[in-house]
């Protein structure tokens, strides 16, 4: 589950809502890829702010694959929950994504990955598709951290204590001064 603390009151008495992780994740492509887009936005990814790069996303980080391209002005995704098969869905995913835009890897200008934290075979998957990718279109990788994308999706001016559940029965955590 993912627990969203607004911190306008001390942390111990911050009201929580729990958000079942399958909720989440459906709508987790087209978030990502507006988080990402706000992430990279503040950490000044882009050479030319008003210019459009030519994306794909990657999250591979919780529960299945998420996948987003963005070409001009155009913008597809798509998102699957699984705990198995993200090596083989994966790529197939991309391909599909590029295809429906009519593009093909050349016009990429980028490629923007999850780091974490997360499943630990889920971002191998992700990052090793993501550099092979790089490393044979000669681009850049940019990495977003998966809390830090859920921090500007639940962008706020007061401060935020983000908390993802974990499958061992913790939580990946971080505090984020303002939203």
């Amino acid at each position: 589950g993912l627990f969203i603390f607004k911190c306008a009151v001390p942390v111990q008495a911050a009201p929580a809502r729990r958000l079942p992780l399958k909720a989440v994740l459906k709508t987790c492509c087209v978030t990502m890829y507006l988080r990402f887009l706000r992430f990279a936005r503040a950490k000044k990814i882009y050479n030319n702010m008003n210019a459009v790069a030519n994306i794909l996303a990657i999250d591979t980080a919780l529960g299945g694959i998420s996948v987003g391209v963005q070409s001009g002005e155009k913008f597809a995704g798509r998102q699957i929950i699984t705990q198995r098969d993200q090596a083989s869905l994966l790529v197939p995913t991309i391909n599909e994504i590029l295809e429906e835009l009519s593009i093909n890897y050349s016009v990429l200008d980028k490629i923007a990955c999850t780091v974490g934290p997360g499943s630990f075979t889920g971002l191998r998957i992700g990052l090793s598709t993501a550099k092979s990718l790089a490393l044979a279109l000669n681009l850049p990788t940019v990495p977003m951290g998966t809390l830090d994308l859920v921090a500007q999706h639940y962008a706020t001016n007061d401060p935020l204590l983000i908390l993802l559940e974990t499958k061992r029965q913790d939580f990946y955590a971080q505090y984020f001064e303002k939203g």
